[in-house]
């Protein structure tokens, strides 16, 4: 939410290490080596309260990324939510990571996303402070990924 006011609706937010191998790796106290921990929460939080916005798990190694995008720099929904969102994070372990995160069922392979021919669109539109029925079918491209 702090980075979203700062960006242009052409922007893309990138996070690492989001799709843990288990759950013991999602675990908000380290006891892995690799330890994303419980970023994963991120995912549910935005797909609640922003379903405005093109969420993206991406297959890729060891703990894959994600992306969102159809950002908005005006909205204010997730400082309105803040508190309600904050409980939600703060859950003790053990954690609760849906099985088709852990089994990269809802992650879209990270080849066909690069391969997509709207990252230099997006390039072109940024400095040009594009409308929004411009910038909807890039999204609509990376929501019609198939899954892995």
């Amino acid at each position: 939410m702090n980075i979203e006011q700062h960006m242009s609706r052409t922007g893309v937010v990138i996070f690492d290490d989001m799709i843990p191998r288990n759950s013991v790796e999602a675990f908000r106290i380290r006891r892995t080596s690799g330890w994303p921990g419980d970023v994963n929460k991120v995912h549910q939080i935005l797909q609640h309260y922003r379903p405005d916005l093109t969420l993206v798990p991406i297959k890729t190694n060891p703990t894959g990324s994600y992306r969102v995008v159809g950002i908005d720099p005006a909205s204010s929904v997730l400082d309105d939510h803040l508190e309600e969102i904050e409980t939600t994070l703060a859950s003790p372990d053990p954690q609760v990571v849906p099985t088709d995160w852990l089994e990269r069922r809802a992650a879209v392979d990270a080849g066909r996303v690069l391969q997509l021919d709207i990252w230099k669109r997006l390039v072109d539109l940024r400095e040009t402070n594009p409308r929004q029925e411009q910038i909807a079918p890039l999204w609509d491209q990376l929501r019609s990924l198939p899954t892995v």
